[in-house]
């Protein structure tokens, strides 16, 4: 009997709003009805065999899960009137036409608020999302189906009590099958997953697809042995080219491939081909169930698993690449800090020696801490501050006390997490900019809100400065990469001229 599943997009399905008006709720269900009408003609003349033959796959339940998860819980509609024309054709009567496809409804919304229940993500990108969508949306939904179905057989009046179990069994595993094979089809191909980015991924994909259907074709289509039929460890020749396809291509090419297999197998089953079709018709059936179980399984997960791998082999390479960067740049920011400070130096060594002298003293213990610190890739505000500190100290110096200070740290601030020497070219640039007749004015405020820190550097400005139009050196340049390298677009640095004759720099990063 058919069965229906549903979940809606990541919000949850409970919040029963229209999609986008009554135009494409219409819309929406003309596409699902057709869609289901369509499974169910191919279904019937790719099963096409002898009368006696039981369903072995229904895919309505698959179409009808996927249609729920997209759409909501509005494309009932459009699940129940195919399922009802078909009830009555097949002459099960109005009563049963209607009761089996809403209760195959029902079952279908309870397994998709529990699957929303469960953090269910319909990406797809975890093997807990692939076992939940497998079991919550397929198994659990699809069975209540199926037993229902043979409740409402028995009530009227036809077949007997006694089948109740064997038949809500058969008709549960159908619909399992058809929804877990074409439901993880469907939403990877609305998510827009099947695309290769070049002649040579289209070559691989159908090259390890068309294995895949050549081996089912052997093991379901050959006939071999003196009855005819095909030998039962021919069943398992799929595996290794499906394990093959999952590892290399990914999810999508595995459920294309566990699509194409049972497809092929449907087809020889049905007509008395096959491993299965050997033995008698319940046994076979149910081998055949549990043989589409294993396959679907295996094939989901391992390409979920290789997917998860390549993402985190990526973001290794990524990190790799970004840690070789930031070294790059601390190798041009220390050169720089040290011409500067060694600048400053040198600037006494006539005027004031001694003072030179206590400056290469201040220097080495600039040096020592700023080498300690750049050993890590984080360190507490105050760190960075005592840098700072140190530097200004040595530039005061050479201004003779003509540079003035103000540093502000407030609070949580000073045990902020910062990359090491991101803040004190800041502070270089503006004693730069901030100098001017031998005087110079620097102002420095730290504030920690959250997972935010704001840092802003004032400094004298002369008249009619405009930042905008600075050609930044390897200094700022540098400091600009290394933000964008260690916090991305989150961190915002900025240059403003203000009213009152100071040049404002402001920088903003987050906490991680």
């Amino acid at each position: 009997m058919n069965r229906i599943s549903q979940i809606s997009k990541p919000s949850k399905w409970a919040n029963f709003s229209l999609p986008q008006g009554l135009a494409s709720l219409i819309v929406s269900n003309f596409i699902v009805a057709g869609a289901i009408a369509l499974a169910g003609v191919l279904t019937y003349v790719l099963q096409k065999s002898d009368s006696h033959s039981l369903t072995l796959i229904w895919p309505a339940g698959g179409i009808a899960l996927a249609a729920v998860i997209l759409r909501g819980a509005w494309v009932a509609p459009g699940i129940i009137l195919p399922l009802w024309i078909s009830c009555l054709i097949g002459g099960e009567g109005h009563l049963f036409g209607f009761l089996a496809p809403v209760g195959t409804t029902a079952a279908i919304l309870g397994g998709v608020s529990l699957l929303h229940r469960a953090g269910w993500n319909r990406k797809l990108s975890t093997s807990r999302d692939v076992l939940l969508l497998l079991g919550l949306g397929g198994l659990l939904p699809m069975m209540v189906t199926g037993f229902w179905t043979a409740l409402l057989l028995i009530a009227a009046k036809a077949m007997p009590a006694s089948a109740f179990l064997a038949v809500g069994w058969l008709y549960g595993c159908a619909n399992t099958a058809g929804t877990i094979i074409l439901a993880p089809v469907i939403l990877m191909a609305v998510e827009g997953r099947f695309r290769w980015r070049s002649s040579s991924g289209v070559f691989q994909a159908l090259l390890s697809f068309i294995c895949c259907l050549i081996a089912a074709w052997i093991a379901f289509g050959t006939p071999s042995g003196s009855a005819g039929k095909t030998i039962a460890v021919l069943a398992y020749l799929p595996f290794p080219f499906l394990v093959w396809t999952a590892l290399s291509r990914g999810l999508p090419a595995a459920a294309t491939a566990i699509l194409g297999i049972i497809t092929i197998a449907i087809a020889y089953t049905s007509r008395g081909m096959g491993p299965f079709a050997s033995v008698s018709m319940l046994s076979g059936l149910w081998q055949y169930e549990v043989y589409i179980a294993i396959l679907t399984t295996t094939g989901l997960l391992l390409g979920v698993g290789s997917e998860a791998h390549k993402r985190e082999t990526t973001l290794r390479e990524e990190a790799l690449v970004r840690e070789a960067d930031l070294e790059r740049i601390k190798a041009q920011i220390h050169p720089h800090f040290l011409f500067n400070s060694l600048n400053a130096i040198h600037s006494l060594i006539g005027s004031d020696p001694s003072g030179a002298r206590g400056g290469i003293l201040s220097l080495s213990r600039l040096l020592r801490t700023s080498l300690d610190t750049a050993k890590e890739s984080r360190i507490p505000l105050g760190k960075e501050m005592e840098i700072i500190r140190s530097y200004l100290e040595l530039q005061k110096m050479r201004f003779e006390e003509g540079l003035e200070t103000e540093i502000h740290v407030h609070g949580s601030a000073e045990d902020f997490p910062v990359a090491p020497m991101t803040i004190q070219p800041l502070v270089e640039n503006a004693v730069k900019h901030g100098s001017a007749d031998g005087t110079a004015s620097v102002s420095i405020t730290a504030t920690a809100s959250g997972d935010w820190l704001a840092v802003t550097i004032s400094n004298l400005a002369q008249p009619g400065t405009d930042p905008s139009t600075w050609k930044e050196g390897v200094g700022l340049a540098s400091v600009r990469t290394r933000i964008r390298e260690t916090w991305g677009d989150r961190a915002e640095l900025n240059f403003a001229a203000t009213p009152s004759g100071k040049v404002t720099t402001s920088l903003k990063i987050p906490r991680s």
